[in-house]
């Protein structure tokens, strides 16, 4: 069943993504006892119809866990907020996020290819004994036991996948 891309997965329910800020307790529900599983995503797949189907998938395939994606208005903020505090944006991702997951779902490129983020994301949950998922484009989820068979691009080879040469969003 494909979602519109404007509801996201909240706890069991779908709710209005603008209401999402509202509902979301304790910054990414900390202190709860519901599993959180990261949903890592390339950027031009943010606020697609793609996007809302991978997240009922996945949603569908690991019911009572809270799917944390990281396409959410306060995680843009704070990605933001710690760039310009501390220069390094994704630092928001390892210090507030991920340490707070048990798990994570990562989407590579339609190539198979992960991008250097989503991949960074993943070692970082790895290391501390997170699960490692791998979605693909069309719903296939398997669990990845080892990240070292995984093809990661470079940090810029990964920018020309999701930037066009004048810094918009390219096509997924």
């Amino acid at each position: 069943m494909a979602i519109p891309y404007r509801y996201i997965h909240f706890f069991g329910k779908l709710e209005p993504a603008l209401n999402y800020a509202a509902l979301s307790l304790n910054n990414q529900g900390r202190g709860n006892n519901m599993a959180k599983m990261y949903f890592g995503h390339p950027i031009n797949t943010y606020n697609t119809p793609l996007e809302s189907e991978l997240i009922a998938k996945i949603s569908e395939t690991f019911p009572g866990w809270y799917v944390v994606n990281p396409n959410q208005e306060h995680h843009q903020k704070g990605y933001q907020s710690w760039k310009a505090k501390y220069g390094n944006g994704m630092d928001y991702y390892y210090k507030e996020v991920l340490p707070w997951c048990n798990a994570g779902i990562f989407l590579p490129f339609r190539d198979g290819n992960w991008g250097a983020g989503i991949f960074g994301e993943a070692e970082f949950l790895d290391q501390r004994g997170g699960l490692i998922y791998q979605i693909s484009y069309d719903m296939k989820i398997s669990r990845i036991g080892d990240l070292n068979r995984i093809k990661v691009l470079s940090i810029e080879k990964t920018r020309l996948r999701i930037r066009t040469t004048s810094d918009e969003v390219a096509p997924y």
